[in-house]
């Protein structure tokens, strides 16, 4: 799907009324885009790219048709609920540098919390190793994944492996039964896992510096 820039400015508007209605910041709404409030200001300007469409109705609790304008929203019905941020880090994960994965378990206990708004309940964050999605992801940085919602192609995932490890890396696509994965930094190679050894793709709600994680 493609947006002309016209309508993809119209788009825009409308989420900027929604926004409004929800009392949600720019700020706000870009973290939960997991993009820099740059990026929402650019799409002010020349219009939302029709890839980050899915995610946007996500964090406004509307479908699409809702956004492009071909259907009308249902009152009160569709007003996402926002938790309050305080969304556990639950271990590690490689960044994909080796083309491998990094060991992910759930600590006994959170080590830390990130301080970050998130609607699903079961929203967790990793600390990130590794430099293949430089300048995206920094090492030491945070990701946060919620794992009620379905990655689309173009998002930043925490895919984890049957044997319960992680990594972090950019959806490209299914194909034949393989997952492909992607990184940022050029030095890298593109990665392909077969169907059955993913256990699970999670969608990234945001790239969290460490100066928002808190021990408690």
């Amino acid at each position: 799907m493609s947006i002309p820039i016209n309508e993809g400015r119209a788009v825009m508007q409308k989420i900027v009324s929604l926004l409004k209605e929800r009392n949600i910041k720019a700020a706000e709404f870009a973290r939960l885009m997991g993009v820099q409030s740059s990026y929402v200001s650019n799409w002010k300007r020349r219009g939302i790219p029709a890839d980050r469409l899915p995610r946007a109705a996500d964090v406004l609790g509307v479908g699409i048709d809702v956004l492009l304008g071909r259907a009308e929203e249902v009152p009160n019905s569709a007003i996402p609920v926002v938790l309050s941020g305080h969304i556990p880090v639950v271990g590690r994960a490689q960044l994909g540098d080796d083309n491998d994965f990094a060991d992910f378990s759930f600590y006994d206990d959170p080590d830390g919390y990130i301080r970050l708004q998130s609607k699903d309940p079961n929203a967790y964050a990793l600390r990130c190793e590794g430099s293949s999605m430089l300048p995206r992801i920094r090492p030491g940085e945070f990701v946060v994944a919620e794992p009620s919602i379905e990655a689309m192609p173009g998002d930043e995932v925490v895919v984890q492996d049957t044997t319960s490890r992680a990594m972090v890396k950019r959806f490209l696509y299914w194909r034949d039964g393989y997952l492909y994965l992607g990184s940022v930094n050029d030095a890298y190679k593109d990665v392909i896992i077969p169907k059955q050894k993913v256990k699970s793709i999670h969608p990234v709600l945001a790239i969290v510096p460490k100066k928002l994680w808190h021990p408690h």
